[in-house]
């Protein structure tokens, strides 16, 4: 190899490399994870496919003795289902059912869930305001709250926005999701993941935390 192909190859490798790096920090400083201390409800952030390991989490810290509750939350309605059900259709079940028993076949006794109906909420910003003020009926303002990785740090700073003061809020995510900072650019879904949060962020921001966010 010439020098002269050297002195140009070094000069790309350094960009790779550099690009690496700072990928692997955008992703990271996606994270929030705080060490959990006993409160009051451990508060599982809705999302329809990975509800299912955030509840696992909080499981987890109920039996660890953080949490007496668990609080979910759900009940999403979309315009057809809405039609559907003013034509007389019926879920088969109560919306919270599914969550009630994985929650118990996780361990957790049916009194110590917490359900609240969200329907007509399908962001963070308006499921911080709308449980938030549930909890504050209920006397739950210490709260942990558990989400995938990704999603930590924004969630934790829209929950401690929304609520203010009167809210203790601690951030303890998903211990094993699927999120990896060092190579989530070779997965698809962590780059739809990832590139969301990054638009929700933007958005945060030019919003100035006025309007509705993502």
């Amino acid at each position: 190899m010439t020098g002269a192909i050297k002195y140009a190859i070094l000069p790309i490798l350094g960009i790779l490399l550099f690009s690496v790096l700072a990928l692997d920090l955008l992703a990271r400083r996606l994270v929030l994870e705080e060490a959990p201390a006993r409160a009051q409800a451990v508060v599982v952030l809705y999302n329809s496919v990975e509800i299912y390991p955030r509840m696992v989490r909080a499981a987890e810290l109920y039996h660890d003795g953080f949490a007496k509750k668990i609080v979910v939350n759900g009940n999403r309605k979309v315009d057809a289902l809405k039609f559907a059900e003013n034509q007389g259709y019926k879920p088969p079940n109560h919306w919270c059912e599914n969550y009630e028993t994985f929650l118990a076949f996780n361990g957790v006794p049916v009194d110590d869930i917490v359900c609240i109906n969200a329907e007509n909420v399908f962001d963070t910003w308006g499921e911080a305001k709308l449980v938030g003020e549930r909890l504050s009926e209920l006397e739950l303002t210490d709260i942990i709250v558990t989400t995938n990785r990704f999603h930590s740090r924004r969630a934790a700073y829209i929950w401690r926005k929304v609520n203010g003061s009167d809210f203790k809020v601690r951030m303890v995510p998903m211990k094993n999701d699927s999120f990896t900072p060092g190579s989530w650019w070779q997965d698809s879904r962590q780059l739809k993941w990832v590139f969301y949060e990054i638009g929700s962020w933007l958005f945060l921001v030019l919003d100035g935390l006025t309007g509705k966010v993502l």
